[in-house]
């Protein structure tokens, strides 16, 4: 660089805010940390809608079996809607859940409750019937799936904490027979 120059860029660096790197890292955090709180806000929102959705269904359906099933894919949806407002971090998660998963299982649901009350004879609206039945069962297994997911962090630092604590009560000797007692009976 030539002189004037690099005066250019020590004047320039000279007024830049001076942050280090552990303060740059600290303020990205906090700016994705409000953008999964914002993230999580509207899945909840959003989902709320969706499962007014599913209860305007549930009243209509005829067929019990059916209903059993969207019963427990509602509460499957509401599990996972629990743990977001709990860990809004976990919001990132659920893009794909939201955006399709979601609602293309209202979708059939509504699809099925309105070709059941046509109660129409037509092997198409039959089939339709079937295959949406047995799609809301692989759909909750998936949804649960998700649920686990969202989980799996949490739950193994819970299995760390059990087998921490075993441990150290073990080395303690709490968890072993202490033979110096007298237990013979």
């Amino acid at each position: 660089l030539d002189i004037p120059t690099f005066k250019l860029y020590k004047n320039q660096k000279a007024q830049m805010p001076n942050l280090d790197y552990e303060e740059n890292k600290k303020i990205e955090e906090k700016s994705h940390d409000q953008t999964n709180k914002d993230k999580a806000k509207d899945i909840i929102k959003v989902s709320q809608k969706y499962l007014q959705s599913i209860d305007s269904s549930i009243s209509k359906i005829k067929n019990r079996n059916f209903l059993e099933k969207v019963i427990e894919i509602k509460k499957t949806i509401q599990n996972i809607i629990n743990i977001i407002k709990r860990y809004p971090e976990k919001a990132y998660i659920l893009d794909k859940f939201m955006e399709y998963y979601l609602p293309t299982t209202v979708k059939l649901i509504d699809a099925y409750t309105e070709y059941e009350i046509m109660e129409s004879s037509d092997l198409k609206i039959k089939n339709s019937l079937t295959e949406i039945d047995s799609s809301i069962e692989t759909i909750n297994d998936a949804f649960e799936k998700i649920q686990l997911e969202l989980l799996e962090d949490r739950t193994m630092d819970i299995k760390t904490d059990i087998d921490t604590m075993k441990l150290l009560l073990n080395q303690e000797g709490y968890l072993e027979k202490d033979w110096s007692k007298d237990e013979w009976y």
